[in-house]
């Protein structure tokens, strides 16, 4: 998922409906998971001058079922809640946004999904602050901060830029702590705990689709990547090309207590197996980027399994803190694409790891890619879960057609829902007849395609990991010519081939232990 820069001004049971009568089964976490399908639009909510209410209603009358919006803990404890109250009054509505939005979607009948994101956005960090930062103006310590490692080994702490939030000169960085920081996971059990609280009653009343947990820049639960500048004055080199997180202290630290239980505490085995010399666990030092190769060899292979730990460990405990409110609440993990070059970076080639006990997945694929491909590996590697896909609408230059196309394949191959992103109203008004007709096929009487697959296949993650920085992944953007692409890719095409051009299996084998 992209953003709208700051304006300035267990086994899943289905439930469903018939004949009126609502039948409804639950499955072992307790959450209600139905057969209908759901169109939504996206609302990032960045910054507090868009409202979206005309968006929302654009959808509805275009016969769309669902609003996907985020929850941002910088607008509610963070920097921009107290210009909200130095502009408004001290006992200012910081939810305001987010509660209009919600009870207009609610007004018209449509299920909400909250992606909840606990990173914030900070003018302090904008300044001049040293290569690993300044505690921000919302006390967010420079040791719990994320750090950035170039591949030429130098080091600078994780932000970008966050664009202006109040002219003339009130910019902002994106800007966030470190998973394995104790801040961090305070800050996302109290918010978690916070917002569900709040919007329990969607719950209570049949309305809320789903929740997640988000940090980055893109609004995407995984590792970020890249950081453009320390100090406005000097720029940094570390762009999505040449660029490693997480290296800060927190990671550090935790990762040497995870290898000491992997090992039994006896680091003679560490130094066996990965041909190291070490003295004694507090010495040991997760792979650095230099090579670019830096989930190859051993250690790598240690290094890649620690961080997949890491995102499934805070997903849970997300988790468990929505599941302590309302044991009921549809819990899912949403990342960025899971199988192309970003997803070496992102960490993201195991999500079948990282969201094994959550209730489901959403993806933000890009529009060029095979969607036909990415619900199967979802499908295949979380069976049984509640699969949403994400298109971002390319602009009236572009048109429709793709995001179209983006819908029809994710729904063909069992996509619960599929949401649009930067589809406002008046672009809703532009292209209605296309999605007038999304909605007439795959809507109306509509329930989610049960797959049958009559072919199935494996690749290895080694295949998807064991490469570099600047070659991993797949691409899957050339449907014809596919014999260069990733193991992964080229697998799956010969057996949906085989399978007559119907959805199939294509399973993860997990061959880095």
């Amino acid at each position: 998922m992209l953003y709208f820069p700051f304006v300035t001004v267990g086994q899943t049971f289905r439930s469903a409906v018939l004949l009126g009568v609502m039948v409804c089964w639950c499955n072992a976490s307790g959450y209600a998971q139905d057969n209908q399908r759901y169109l939504a639009i996206s609302l990032v909510n960045e910054g507090d001058q868009y409202k979206g209410l005309d968006d929302i209603e654009g959808a509805y009358r275009l016969g769309f079922n669902a609003v996907l919006l985020t929850v941002k803990w910088g607008t509610i404890h963070g920097q921009q809640g107290g210009v909200l109250r130095q502009e408004n009054r001290p006992d200012y509505n910081l939810w305001q946004q987010y509660d209009d939005q919600i009870n207009q979607a609610v007004s018209l009948g449509m299920k909400v999904g909250l992606n909840i994101d606990v990173a914030t956005g900070d003018s302090v960090s904008h300044g001049a602050s040293g290569p690993y930062g300044v505690t921000t103006g919302d006390g967010w310590s420079p040791e719990d901060r994320v750090l950035c490692v170039g591949m030429d080994g130098t080091e600078a702490v994780y932000q970008k830029y966050g664009g202006l939030m109040r002219p003339p000169a009130l910019h902002v960085q994106h800007v966030m702590t470190s998973l394995a920081a104790a801040s961090t996971k305070n800050r996302i059990t109290t918010f978690a705990a916070e917002v569900i609280e709040r919007y329990k009653y969607l719950q209570d009343s049949g309305k809320l689709l789903y929740v997640d947990l988000v940090w980055t820049r893109a609004q995407e639960g995984e590792f970020d990547f890249g950081t453009d500048k320390w100090d406005s004055e000097e720029p940094m080199d570390l762009d999505v090309l040449n660029s490693f997180t997480d290296y800060s202290r927190p990671i550090v630290e935790d990762y040497r207590r995870w290898l000491k239980a992997q090992y039994g505490s006896d680091i003679e085995r560490l130094n066996q197996k990965w041909h190291s010399d070490y003295p004694n666990f507090d010495e040991v030092q997760p792979k650095s980027p230099k090579s670019g190769a830096v989930f190859s060899g051993p250690d790598g292979r240690d290094w890649y399994r620690y961080r997949t730990h890491l995102l499934k460990e805070t997903n849970l405990l997300f988790k468990r803190a929505v599941t302590y409110v309302d044991s009921t609440i549809r819990v899912i993990s949403q990342h960025g694409s899971v199988y192309d070059r970003i997803s070496f970076l992102r960490n993201t080639f195991s999500f079948n790891e990282i969201a094994a006990e959550l209730d489901g997945i959403k993806i933000n694929d890009a529009l060029v890619y095979d969607h036909r491909f990415a619900l199967d590996l979802l499908r295949s590697n979380l069976p049984g879960k509640f699969y949403v896909n994400e298109a971002e609408y390319a602009g009236p230059v572009a048109g429709i057609a793709s995001s179209i196309q983006q819908a029809e394949e994710s729904f063909d191959h069992g996509a619960h829902a599929f949401t649009f992103f930067k589809l406002d109203a008046a672009a809703m008004a532009a292209n209605a007849s296309a999605l007038k007709t999304l909605v007439d096929n795959y809507l109306t009487n509509g329930w989610v395609t049960k797959i049958k697959a009559t072919n199935a296949d494996t690749f290895k993650l080694s295949s998807m990991t064991e490469t570099n920085m600047n070659s991993g992944g797949c691409h899957t953007t050339d449907r014809e010519n596919y014999s260069e692409d990733c193991d992964a890719y080229r697998i799956w095409m010969n057996a949906y081939k085989k399978a007559g051009n119907t959805p199939v299996n294509i399973f993860i084998e997990n061959d880095l232990y």
